[in-house]
């Protein structure tokens, strides 16, 4: 008897994400996506104003924070919802629309942080004495300050942040071509031919026999070897985003890019290869 991995639609409730905890329907989706481009005009009024005054700062901060969980759960639940299958359009194209709402709300807001580096230190300080509850963001200020040289002007920023959509539409096609177009054939086991897929391979290669797990491993592998052009192709695309990145923000290379993230200099990294020879 062939088994096949199971439809979303078949599978028991308790096993399935619990997606109406994020948005109950549709309706409830669109609504939060209209808040977010209500808040992108909010959002873009404080600039040029974020060095005015203490108030106007923390209003900034207080105004952003609470307009990025919604951003968060726009793009969590169309992620999820495309992720229970794949090959639903519809799903893919939520998905798609959430990407571009999270690029357009980074391009509104890409101005804050060189408008901030621009504010002496000195004034910061002031804002933080003048107003207390500023100085739960003294870190970030400190952050922010090490990251000087790498952040560009406004309007360069704003451009980077509209193009992280178009940008990872390699690493999207990837997925795609993983989850939803590859086939991998099925192995025996058990009187049974088990399709083999992203979904049941970490099963099949725990089976005690050796050759259903051979088999399975050299199957899985046949699949994505069968389009192995395209995925080389695809894994092009990823490398040229990240140099291009590398080179926008002045790195030295996308690996220091990659590290700077958690400041973690490329010395660290380098010295903990050589140690795991």
């Amino acid at each position: 008897m062939a088994v096949a991995l199971l439809k979303r639609s078949d599978v028991a409730e308790k096993y399935t994400w619990n997606l109406g905890s994020i948005y109950p329907d549709r309706g409830a989706w669109n609504a939060d996506a209209r808040r977010v481009e209500e808040a992108m005009l909010r959002l873009e009024s404080y600039k040029g104003h974020l060095g005015d005054s203490a108030e106007k700062l923390l209003g900034w901060f207080r105004e952003l924070e609470a307009d990025m969980p919604l951003v968060g759960h726009l793009v969590v639940y169309s992620n999820m919802l495309h992720d229970t299958d794949t090959t639903n359009q519809a799903a893919s194209a939520l998905k798609d629309k959430a990407r571009g709402i999270q690029a357009r709300f980074a391009a509104a807001t890409a101005f804050a942080e060189p408008e901030l580096l621009a504010i002496p230190q000195e004034r910061v300080e002031q804002f933080m004495s003048e107003e207390p509850a500023l100085q739960v963001y003294s870190h970030y200020f400190d952050m922010l300050k090490k990251r000087e040289g790498h952040i560009r002007s406004p309007e360069v920023e704003a451009v980077l942040a509209m193009a992280s959509d178009a940008l990872e539409t390699a690493r999207s096609a990837h997925g795609t071509l993983a989850d939803a177009d590859l086939k991998y054939d099925s192995v025996e086991t058990e009187g049974e031919d088990v399709e083999v897929a992203a979904g049941t391979i970490n099963a099949l290669l725990r089976r005690p026999d050796i050759s259903v797990r051979k088999e399975a491993w050299e199957k899985y592998a046949d699949g994505y070897l069968s389009v192995k052009n395209t995925f080389a192709n695809l894994i092009s695309g990823g490398v040229k985003k990240d140099v291009f990145y590398a080179r926008a923000r002045n790195y030295a290379s996308s690996l220091d890019a990659a590290l700077s993230r958690n400041f973690i200099p490329p010395a660290v990294y380098e010295n903990m290869l050589e140690t795991s020879q």
